[in-house]
């Protein structure tokens, strides 16, 4: 049986007693017998509570004792239950009197005694379950005294602890700081090597393009240290064009790697093949690093799953995988041997380096020699672990009393046996340290899997649900949300949470090791399906994997368990919404969980949720975010304790029920992303205890006057959104408001929606709406949409906002100016979209970062339309200019008073003729990396003068794309060494790069080239080449307009990964194929006649067979002139894993010879072939051992001749399988006009896994 922990047990005690001594919740209580009841509990649980530090140092020693903590632990359970229910009664009967104050006085006498007769009933019901604990309760007391516990006197630790208190460190980060890393320099030079070990240096299979380094290890070493280490070595960046970073921690989950690696997916329900080939075409030919943090699972299958798209890249590639299972390290491959390179250990001095820099900021005891006895004790019990030392250290963080590291040090933690369970004492100490309410909020952190990115805002939600943010004696003017935030950073400055290093800065993490001693403390309490060591009697809260279809059968295993807190499932992704519950368990299973505070079907597609949730009494926090939910049941009125409503991106969701007036203790709705509602009940705003609303929708009704119910509404922090101002039609409604006075609101939105030159609006409500609606000064962003006035309240404008960092206009058709924001000290961003009647904008913003103008076709960007006269826009960075009409060119003035612009994008300006005209030296911003021109039609030039300053020098990458009437470049492309992409595409008109007769030289730094749909070119630029050349990626499509056939100067370059050419040439076939290209992976051949077949075939021989080993995906289309594929080419395609054939309109035979294609093929395209004869079976696809996608598109004669799958008739009657091998996991046929049927005889599939799609 597992043993009980009693730090957490002690925490939720004490909780139980401050709820007894509070009189409130039992005040209607009027039976003197069940008061007499409850008080007593106060003095038994006190009772033991006194032995419960007697109990945690005998439990190990004694089985007998650790059975009576388990029983205790579950009997707080029940009792917390109780005194929950007790509360919900209270409100309950509390709410109807106040609603029948307005009630004429003859009901008083009724009302009189409704309390004592609901009271007894009441009692009634709950005598027997009070009669029950109370004997419980009884009993265990008795076996306290005989297993002899006895009363201690308050810890020793209590000092420790109120010291602590007061001088907790400073946030910490996950971003590394080399300098607070000791001891790592040759682990770090060790792994160094392994990565940059030569292919040839290791066995390998033939067919990986990447080597795998494992570091292997105990908790706690310092493996994900070291690979950060590694990772973020300066002298990697040049060696690897693509790094990706993924923390898996216990489960080994394909599709949710392939997610993290991707940095985000297509909203919906894409599938793990969609998203691999998504992935492989991002590493194509690219030379990728990548960290698997923490792997548990020695599954083989999934680890080749998910290796899959990672073979694309480029030879040399590199994985990294931290674990602690050697068995991990084996299955992975590794050159360091079978286990890894296994991390040791910190040597002592430099495991004390790390302790005195956490506890003392110092590399020594100088400053405090009394500690240092105690302090190298300390360190060497951390016994060489670099977390123990820095956990320590940081509870010891500002403390200098002797006798308190004296008293960690003495501590009989450290030799417990709780080192069986993986916890190491260190961490353990820590959180015997913490105050009880933050054991509480700690050990529920315990529900959640390892590798869980923890968002601030959701988890207090989830704190607060389940009652863990009690008020606390100093703290009685904070709302419980607020204290669950300090909660929250007090862990952060203890090293409980770190920085998960994505781009929100509210998102954590915990270290594994912190993740087990969470699990330790929480005593089984929580756990998730997965869990095979779960009791599950003994469970409280429940979190699990969410799956793409969710059946009872999952959830079988929990039909008899009714005390759960909490139903949390977990998404596998943040932007899926297509998980499938099963509706027994929303309507039968869940509404049967009666003690549930925390309830969730966030992204399931759940339509409609039981009237029996409203017996959900406990429940404290609902989520239904991003499901099918249309409208919800009046029942949900019913829920008194509820705090929390999320309804996020309930696109469905057309109303809510006038019962949700009822709940009088909602803190939180949350409506955002509900298209379809138009409203909130009034009954809502009314809710006294609402403080959190982020989206408020005005009714028409009455002329908006529900918007002034906001003025009761006081919301504590976050964004605020006001839609459906149009419906505003008395500017009175909007001041009684009163946002002037709200100054928790951080950011705000003004929507009227319409169309804002709708006749019937009139302009002068809308602008007195706005004036009224005047935020707090302190707000941080504001942003106007759909507004219909033409001029703009003065308060937007004001000094006196100088916090705000972001201002937009969206859609406001009428306004003609902005207001000055010059005075806008904190300006950061401005962002103005589809305002067509504005003129001018104001430029004279110092803090301004970031400027957006789109759509507004009046405005005019030249220095003479500013309204001081003087352009002034000193911090600009980046600049996006698109679709003004009346832009022909960007003011000469306007362009010098940029000095620090870096990106410049103008798209759809069909009037631009040029981007400036070079009067002065320089004419252009000095500072520009990046410069793209995107579908401006009329442009004609980039200048309208010859000068050699054209374009910046710092230039790193330009874009031209969709601008038909330039017809020349800039001359010089050689003088910018600092670019790196650019980009020529569909300028129809171009006839040259440069004004000379020639193509013109581009700068040997370029890396990708892309130039398509150029057709008047008439030569192209000189391609980089030689040794020195960096090209990676080269993308041609030949103008027909060249006077002379194009091949590049030389050879290519030796760096290219990636060449897509369409008509092709025997000359630039001949050129590739005498090129050293190791690094392609990716060759296009498309529309090109020079492609033949047998006997001209020699050109395609070589080229298949000399020019890259790597080559990993191969296109052919528009290739009128094959008639078949070079099987002996194709055979020495030993890395090819993609080959797409299309439009290629007199291929016969797909192979020939008998040697069928690459074995190494994961995907074969076949489309529009339509002179393909060869029969299907005759493809030797069942020699594709690798293969798992095939596409075969007809009608073709080779289609036409299958009318079955297997194919049974090869025309002679003979019987003919068609055999598919069973790597194959999706077959898709299209166009096969003859066929009628399949069946499994003849077809090797494998098994479930595999989706046959037909049309």
């Amino acid at each position: 049986m597992e043993v009980i922990g009693t730090a957490l047990l002690s925490a939720v005690f004490e909780q139980l007693m401050e709820k007894l001594a509070s009189r409130s919740s039992l005040n209607f209580v009027r039976e003197t017998q069940v008061l007499n009841k409850l008080k007593k509990w106060e003095g038994m649980l006190a009772a033991i509570h006194a032995v419960l530090d007697d109990a945690d140092e005998k439990k190990l020693e004694n089985e007998f004792v650790g059975k009576w903590v388990s029983k205790l632990h579950d009997l707080a359970f029940d009792v917390d239950d109780l005194l929950d229910e007790f509360a919900a009664e209270a409100q309950r009967r509390r709410e109807p009197d106040q609603k029948k104050k307005k009630k004429k006085k003859r009901s008083k006498v009724i009302r009189k005694f409704l309390p004592s007769i609901s009271g007894f009933r009441f009692n009634s019901e709950m005598d027997s379950k009070i009669e029950q604990v109370s004997g419980r309760l009884q009993q265990l007391i008795e076996e306290r005294n005989v297993l002899g516990l006895g009363e201690t006197v308050a810890g020793k630790g209590k000092s420790l602890k109120k010291k602590k208190k007061k001088q907790l460190p400073p946030p910490t980060t996950s971003l590394v700081n080399e300098a607070t890393i000791w001891g790592r320099d040759k682990d770090k030079d060790a792994v160094m090597e392994l990565l940059r070990m030569e292919e040839g240096e290791r066995e390998n299979n033939g067919r990986k393009r990447f080597n795998v380094v494992s570091i292997t290890g105990m908790g706690g070493i310092g493996k994900t240290s070291l690979a950060q280490l590694v990772y973020n070595d300066e002298s990697l960046s040049s060696e690897f064009s693509f790094k990706a970073w993924v923390s898996l921690g216990g489960d080994f989950d394909p599709e949710a790697i392939t997610r993290t690696i991707l940095d985000g997916s297509p909203r919906g329900g894409e599938d793990l093949n969609f998203l691999q080939l998504k992935l492989k075409e991002k590493l194509l030919g690219k030379k990728f690093l990548i960290v698997l943090d923490d792997v548990w699972t020695h599954r083989y299958t999934d680890w080749t799953l998910l290796c899959n798209p990672l073979e694309f890249g480029a030879p040399g590639s590199r994985i990294i995988v931290t674990t602690r299972l050697q068995d991990v390290a084996k299955m992975v491959g590794t050159p360091a041997g079978d286990q890894g390179y296994a991390l040791r250990q910190l040597e002592y001095d430099d495991c004390l380096s790390v302790f005195l820099y956490h506890a003392l900021d110092a590399s020594n005891f100088d400053v405090h020699p009394g500690l240092e006895e105690y302090g190298k004790a300390i360190v060497r019990k951390c016994r060489g672990l670099p977390l123990a030392a820095k956990v320590i250290g940081g509870l010891l963080r500002g403390e200098h009393n002797v006798d308190v590291w004296q008293e960690v040090l003495r501590s009989s933690l450290w030799e417990s046996s709780v080192v069986k369970t993986n916890i190491l004492p260190a961490l353990m100490l820590s959180y015997d340290h913490l105050p009880s309410h933050l054991k509480l909020c700690f050990a529920y952190c315990a529900v959640f899997p390892k590798g869980y990115v923890f968002d601030e805002e959701e988890l207090v939600l989830l704190w607060m649900a389940e009652g863990f943010l009690q008020q606390q004696p100093k703290n009685n003017s904070k709302h419980p949300k607020e204290l669950g935030h300090e909660y929250f950073r007090v862990l952060i400055s203890r090293s409980f949470f770190e920085q998960s290093g994505a781009n929100t800065a509210s998102q954590y993490v915990m270290h594994d090791m912190i993740s087990d001693l969470a699990r330790f403390v929480s005593s089984g309490i929580c756990s998730n399906l997965d869990d095979s060591h779960c009791d599950e009697s003994r469970v409280r809260h429940l979190a699990f994997a969410q799956r793409y279809y969710d059946s009872w059968l999952r959830f079988g295993i929990l039909e008899k368990t009714k005390q759960l807190r909490t139903f949390l499932p977990v998404g596998l992704s943040q932007h899926s919404n297509s998980y499938y519950l099963s509706t027994k368990v929303v309507h039968d299973f869940v509404p049967k969980l009666k003690r549930l505070r925390v309830l969730s079907f966030a992204r399931y597609k759940v339509k409609e949720l039981p009237d029996t949730i409203g017996g959900l009494k406990h429940l404290r926090m609902l989520n239904l975010s991003f499901t099918d939910i249309a409208t919800l049941p009046e029942s949900t009125g019913k829920l008194f304790n509820l705090q929390t409503l999320l309804l996020k991106g309930c696109r469905e969701l057309s109303t809510l029920p006038l019962s949700l007036g009822d709940l009088i203790n909602l803190e939180c709705l949350d409506v955002r992303g509900a298209s379809k509602l138009s409203e909130i009940p009034i009954e809502v705003l009314n809710l006294p205890m609402l403080k959190f609303l982020p989206v408020f929708m005005v009714s028409a009704a009455e002329n908006g006057i529900a918007i002034s119910k906001l003025s009761k509404f006081n919301p504590l922090q976050g964004s605020f959104l006001i839609e459906g101002l149009h419906n505003v039609l008395n500017a009175r409604y909007a001041e009684l408001v009163g946002l002037k006075a709200k100054k928790a609101i951080g950011g705000l939105v003004f929507d009227w929606s319409g169309d804002p030159d709708d006749s019937s609006r009139d302009e002068t409500i809308d602008f007195q709406v706005l004036e009224s609606l005047e935020p707090h000064v302190d707000v941080l962003g504001v942003k106007i949409h759909s507004y219909g006035g033409s001029k703009l309240p003065g308060w937007m404008g004001d000094s006196s906002f100088s916090n705000l960092m972001t201002l937009s206009f969206v859609h406001c058709q009428r306004i003609t100016s902005l207001p000055h924001l010059g005075q806008l000290a904190s300006l950061k961003k401005l962002v103005i979209v589809e305002c067509s009647n504005l003129v001018g904008f104001p430029t004279n913003l110092p803090s301004l970062n970031e400027l957006c103008i789109r759509g507004c076709q009046a405005i005019i960007l030249q220095a003479s339309n500013v309204y001081d006269g003087n352009v002034v826009l000193p911090s600009l960075v980046t600049c996006r200019i698109e679709r003004i009409a009346g832009l022909v060119t960007l003011d000469e003035t306007f362009l010098q008073d940029l000095p620090t612009l870096e990106n410049l994008e103008i798209r759809g300006c069909p009037n631009l003729e040029c981007l400036w005209y070079g009067t002065s030296n320089p004419a252009h911003p000095i500072s520009l990396t990046s410069l793209a021109v995107l579908d401006c039609a009329s442009l004609v030039s980039l200048t309208g003068f010859e000068l050699e300053t054209l374009l910046p020098r710092s230039l790193e990458t330009l874009k031209i794309r969709a601008c038909h009437h330039l017809k020349k470049l800039a001359s010089h492309f050689d003088n910018l060494t600092s670019l790196s992409v650019l980009h020529i595409l569909d300028c129809s008109n171009l006839a040259s790069f440069s004004s000379s007769s020639g193509g013109g030289e581009l700068p040997g730094g370029l890396q990708e080239l892309a130039i398509q749909g150029c057709g008047s070119l008439e030569s192209l630029p000189v391609v980089p080449h030689g040794h020195n050349a960096r090209l990676e990626k080269l993308t041609i499509e030949m103008p027909v307009s060249l006077k002379q056939p194009w091949i590049p100067k030389g050879e290519f370059p030796e760096s290219l990964k990636y060449i897509e050419i369409t008509k092709w040439t025997s000359l630039l076939l001949q050129r590739l194929q005498q090129s050293k290209l190791p690094q392609l992976t990716r060759l296009v051949m498309g529309d090109s006649p020079d492609v033949q077949s047998t006997p001209d075939l020699y050109q395609w021989n070589l080229l298949l067979s000399t020019p890259s080993a790597a080559l990993t995906e191969l296109h052919i289309w528009g290739c009128e002139n094959l008639t078949s594929l070079p099987d002996q080419a194709m055979q020495t395609l030993t890395s090819l894993r993609s080959l797409y054939i299309f439009g290629c309109g007199n291929l016969e035979l797909l192979t020939h010879g008998g040697r069928g294609l690459p074995s190494s093929l994961d995907f074969l395209l076949v489309d529009e072939c339509p002179a393909l004869r060869q029969p299907i079976s005759e493809w030797r696809l069942y020699t594709l051992t690798s293969l798992h996608q095939l596409t075969i598109i007809g009608p073709n004669p080779a289609t036409d001749m299958v009318s079955s799958l297997p194919d049974d008739d090869d025309g002679g009657g003979g019987s003919r399988l068609l055999l598919l091998p069973p790597s194959l996991t999706h077959l898709t046929v299209v166009g096969f006009k003859n066929l009628r049927s399949i069946s499994s005889g003849g077809i090797l599939f494998s098994g479930e896994k595999t989706c046959v799609e037909m049309n």
